[in-house]
């Protein structure tokens, strides 16, 4: 039996075809071609929804979740669509979505003036700090920090992205001028300026609304038996309790296992690839970064982002996960991503790595790869020491 509410989406639905096939003579062409692809996506969304996985959240509603896998789904297919075009073509889609696009992008150098201290600038003693701290994209950093800090949840694991991405940012600043800043705005500003108040205010929000946290390096478990008194304690609206269908508190040693160990070194590289991918694709597709384009693809990872890590933990911990379907979509977008970014780069960044930055990641690789592999070597070799030996067979 059909809800009440398919029926009205089918009447209107069915009201705007009927309006648009006898009068779509009254829009332009590009409008009449914008309409009709508004109208297919809506449409897949309103009819996939019903057969998408179930989320592992059911708060705001469970539809929540469910129309972010749609959306992501639908990212997937446009990125896929730009995988199989040339770069001018790909500007030309974008010209589709906004005709002021296809321009080529004036890259803004943020190292120009590094100098704290100005006493000669007629404006203020310290034009170049000014200049920084109130940009519109401070207030972009402090948001998007706050929004990662509820999808990690856990202050290791953001402490560890956060200083890996300002070397990356200093490792890339050859091929694309956005990424060069100064030692004080790499440093205070973003390290421990926008990103530590944005996590210090995520983790707060999360104890406050005692929402399940991630503890990716390991932690002792909580009691259950008190978590579900302090549950009761409070009115469901207060305690948010209802944020997930399940209670537990996250133990990940991952330094127990090569398999977590792997897993958690995963999820952090996934996490600076989609970073680094921002910049490494509006560049070569000239859309600037003010340009509502890029808000929206950040509103989509975030949206998909809280239920990829939940699915990923579970996939890792639990043998018999239910849900995978968000995990491999964002997994996918991430890939298809970076390859655009390689293939639509190509003859755009003249200059090469400089030396000291591309041995001195070499060097870290090899430390960080010969310590890990001593470190599971001789866990293993005590493990093998303390597990009981099968005694001999005697004839």
């Amino acid at each position: 039996m059909l809800r009440i509410s398919t029926i009205f989406a089918i009447i209107i639905f069915a009201i705007f075809f009927i309006h648009f096939t006898f009068f779509s003579q009254v829009y332009s062409r590009l409008t009449q071609m914008r309409i009709t692809v508004g109208m297919v996506v809506i449409l897949f969304i309103i009819l996939s929804v019903p057969y998408i996985q179930d989320s592992y959240f059911n708060w705001p509603h469970p539809l929540v979740f469910k129309l972010a896998k749609a959306i992501s789904l639908l990212y997937l297919g446009f990125v896929s669509f730009l995988l199989f075009l040339s770069r001018e073509e790909a500007r030309k889609v974008f010209l589709f979505f906004d005709s002021s696009l296809g321009k080529p992008l004036v890259e803004f150098d943020y190292a120009q003036s590094c100098d704290i201290y100005t006493p000669n600038d007629p404006t203020s003693n310290f034009r170049n700090v000014k200049n920084v701290v109130l940009d519109v994209y401070v207030l972009a950093h402090l948001l998007g920090w706050f929004v990662k800090t509820l999808i990690f949840r856990d202050i290791v694991m953001l402490w560890g992205i956060s200083i890996v991405f300002e070397f990356l940012e200093i490792t890339f600043q050859h091929l694309l001028e956005n990424l060069s800043e100064c030692w004080w705005d790499h440093i205070i500003v973003d390290a421990l300026g926008c990103n530590a108040i944005a996590m210090f205010v995520g983790m707060w929000v999360i104890k406050k609304a005692k929402l399940q946290k991630f503890h990716w390096f390991g932690h002792t478990i909580e009691n259950e038996n008190e978590k579900d008194n302090q549950q009761k304690s409070k009115p469901r609206f207060l305690s948010l309790s209802w944020f997930s269908q399940t209670w537990k508190n996250y133990h990940w040693d991952m330094f127990d296992s090569p398999k977590k160990f792997f897993a958690a070194i995963f999820l952090f590289s996934f996490a600076e690839i989609s970073e680094l991918n921002v910049f490494f694709m509006k560049y070569p597709l000239w859309i600037p970064p003010e340009h509502p384009l890029n808000p929206i693809r950040l509103i989509i990872f975030a949206l998909s982002g809280v239920e990829t890590i939940k699915e990923f933990y579970e996939y890792i911990n639990t043998p018999n996960s239910k849900y995978h379907f968000q995990m491999y979509i964002s997994f996918l977008v991430v890939i298809i991503e970076t390859i655009l970014g390689i293939k639509f780069g190509q003859g755009l960044y003249p200059r090469n790595m400089p030396t000291y930055i591309r041995n001195s990641w070499i060097i870290f690789f090899l430390v960080f790869g010969t310590s890990s592999f001593i470190h599971f070597y001789r866990k293993n070799k005590s493990l093998e020491k303390t597990s009981p030996k099968n005694p001999k067979e005697k004839f």
